[in-house]
This record gives C-alpha cells, sequence and structure tokens, in this order.
C-alpha cells in the first residue's frame, strides 16, 4: 500500500496488487530471474466525485491530463520493467 497524493490533508491511499504469471529462469550466479507479472493499482479520488441527477459523466480525453495518478516506481536496484 502507497500513499501518494493529500486531499485536504488526509492521504490518498493506494492499493496494490500482483499476479505472477510466470517466473523464470533464475540464475543463482548472476542472482538474476525474469518474471512476467500484472500489476494493478487502485484508489478512491473524492474530488472525482460529484452529484446530480445523471448516473454517469463523459469527459473529453483531454481531461485525464489533468487527472491525479499514482507515480510508480520500484526500489530494486536490478530492475527492468517492461509495460505492454
Amino acid at each position: 500500500m502507497f500513499v501518494h497524493c493529500f486531499l485536504l490533508g488526509v492521504p490518498i491511499i493506494v492499493k496494490t496488487n500482483m499476479l505472477i504469471r510466470s517466473m523464470g529462469p533464475v540464475s543463482e550466479l548472476d542472482m538474476d530471474y525474469s518474471m512476467d507479472c500484472y500489476f494493478r493499482q487502485y484508489w478512491r479520488d473524492k474530488r472525482l466525485s460529484f452529484k446530480g441527477p445523471i448516473q454517469s459523466l463523459s469527459l473529453s480525453i483531454k481531461m485525464l491530463d489533468k487527472i491525479w495518478r499514482p507515480d510508480t516506481y520500484s526500489t530494486m536496484e536490478n530492475t527492468r520493467i517492461y509495460i505492454r
């Protein structure tokens, strides 16, 4: 779990989970391995909530740049992350 952003002085909690699809090969000599996985994040940002008579709100794709998203990073030194 990571805390990245504050909303009115209260941190927004970002929950994560990871599903490992495959792992290997493992090299004990190099202390290296490879892994395929899904890394998911989810959070609730109350700044995006609205009240009104409509059930959904459509936004322009241009609005995505203005919406806060977690800036996730890895602290492991020998890490290469490929996102497909």
